[in-house]
């Protein structure tokens, strides 16, 4: 698996998910990957960014099947109107923890959500949470 189809899966993954109704759209506007986006202040909105980190060679001496571990997160910023208290931001990091929490897709696993301590500068209520994973490469 490359860096790009991980970008793709996590994306299609949340995309998939955070779709609803019918006909279907999506629950907030959403921010993707290093794609400009500025969030609307009048209605609730997610950004989603993908951080990699290091890469560790786990096993070595078999061309072809050598295991390599690449660390990630994905950072998923929740941006609803300030001044109305945390209630809606709330609502939508309860709906974000199942997206990821344990997800499997190929060699990519995600581990539990971290929530991290929220923004309350004007004019937005941001939380930031964000899920750790990784992602095994079998290279020569």
């Amino acid at each position: 698996m490359t860096f790009a189809s991980e970008r793709a899966a996590i994306e299609t993954r949340f995309n998939t998910e955070w779709t609803t109704g019918s006909p279907a759209a999506l629950r907030t506007p959403v921010g993707w990957d290093a794609q400009t986006f500025e969030p609307p202040t009048d209605e609730s909105s997610v950004r989603l960014t993908i951080l990699n980190g290091d890469g560790i060679n786990q096993s070595m001496g078999d061309p072809g099947n050598n295991a390599i571990r690449y660390a990630g997160v994905v950072m998923i910023q929740v941006f609803t109107p300030g001044g109305q208290g945390s209630a809606a931001a709330r609502a939508l990091v309860d709906l974000i923890e199942p997206i990821f929490t344990n997800w499997r897709s190929g060699n990519i696993l995600f581990r539990t959500m971290n929530v991290g301590t929220p923004d309350t500068s004007p004019p937005f209520y941001m939380v930031p949470v964000s899920f750790p994973y990784q992602r095994d490469s079998f290279l020569g």
